[in-house]
């Protein structure tokens, strides 16, 4: 009876943001209570489990109810506007950066003429403001479309058929299943940024160095890397696309962990290629030699080795996470007996 009370307050709360949740949680309780002891006396008859079912139903479906304490959708809203003031605040020092950079190189490669000194200092600061604004404008994208996939909880009042039985039992253990807002949050930011840097602006990730009053770069990524790039692009959509539908359910379910599945086995499939195809590291000992670094014949080779190692360590952490992505799919929750008896 009050087991069923506990497990519906708790499925309300789980929709509720976390600064607000206990207090909610609380006024929600003493309101059913109350609602309780009313039904028994004008009923006329002990409270039971089938008073408490028909008491939770009129109360109205969990997610109706959590809607009522929370606001109406934004773009943006309240959930979301601390983490995207986080990342604008991150982006607009990095804009900066970038303007002190191309600022500096300006004034290195203007001379000593004072009117191209300031010439190059305004048309650094414009590209930079242009830069800052097309980041804030991605930023404000991806953060809309993560507020699209969080839990919409008007759709799921559409179902007034539910019984209040089928409510989640309360466990004691951590939800395992239970995935981090903040951490797909990250990952589609993340791979947003890397996908851009690396589709739209590959000349910026090299080794840069002065020459002749010019600034040159060695490309740390060679042709081979490039050309496996929309494979990659591929990977990383489909990793969003995972994050995405974990953001709208809260939680693992069997049709994403399936999907994580795809996911690493497309990367698995991506490392192995990269580990024995053609390097994917566009630094040569001719590259070095130019730059004068010392026995440049041994730091490729160290380059080469570092890259190899690194991918070798991906190939396994990912073969581990699809057999225990398995794991969790076919026998996680099956008791020892059965298992035995399957041996």
């Amino acid at each position: 009876m009050m087991n069923l009370i506990d497990r519906y307050v708790a499925d309300v709360g789980r929709r509720l943001p976390e600064q607000s949740r206990a207090d909610i949680e609380k006024e929600i309780r003493s309101t059913l209570e109350d609602m309780l002891e009313d039904r028994s006396v004008s009923d006329e008859r002990p409270i039971d489990e089938n008073m408490t079912a028909e008491v939770l139903k009129e109360f109205g479906h969990p997610a109706k109810v959590a809607a009522s304490y929370l606001p109406e959708r934004y773009l943006i809203g309240p959930q979301l506007y601390p983490h995207f003031l986080k990342v604008v605040k991150i982006s607009l020092v990095v804009a900066l950066g970038v303007a002190l950079i191309r600022m500096i190189v300006g004034i290195v490669q203007a001379g000593p003429e004072v009117g191209t000194i300031i010439e190059s200092i305004v048309e650094s600061f414009l590209s930079s403001g242009g830069i800052a604004i097309s980041i804030l404008g991605n930023v404000v994208l991806v953060f809309a479309v993560i507020e699209w996939a969080l839990p919409n909880i008007k759709e799921e009042e559409k179902s007034e058929e539910w019984d209040p039985r089928s409510l989640p039992e309360i466990t004691i253990t951590p939800d395992t299943d239970k995935v981090s807002t903040a951490d797909q949050i990250g990952t589609i930011i993340f791979t947003v940024i890397v996908m851009l840097v690396l589709n739209l602006y590959p000349q910026v990730i090299g080794i840069w160095f002065p020459r002749d009053g010019e600034w040159m770069s060695i490309p740390v990524f060679s042709e081979a890397f490039l050309r496996y790039l929309p494979w990659i692009n591929i990977l990383w959509t489909l990793e969003m696309t995972q994050a995405l539908i974990l953001l709208r359910e809260g939680r693992w379910q069997p049709g994403t962990r399936w999907l994580s599945i795809v996911v690493d086995a497309v990367g698995l499939a991506l490392t192995y290629a990269m580990l024995t195809g053609p390097s994917i590291i566009g630094i040569t000992t001719a590259n070095l030699q130019a730059l004068g670094v010392p026995n440049p014949t041994m730091m490729v080779g160290l380059i080469n080795a570092g890259v190899s190692i690194g991918l070798i360590v991906s190939f396994i952490v990912q073969a581990f996470e699809i057999i225990m992505t398995l794991y969790r799919l076919y026998f996680k929750g099956k008791k020892l007996e059965t298992l035995l008896m399957l041996g």
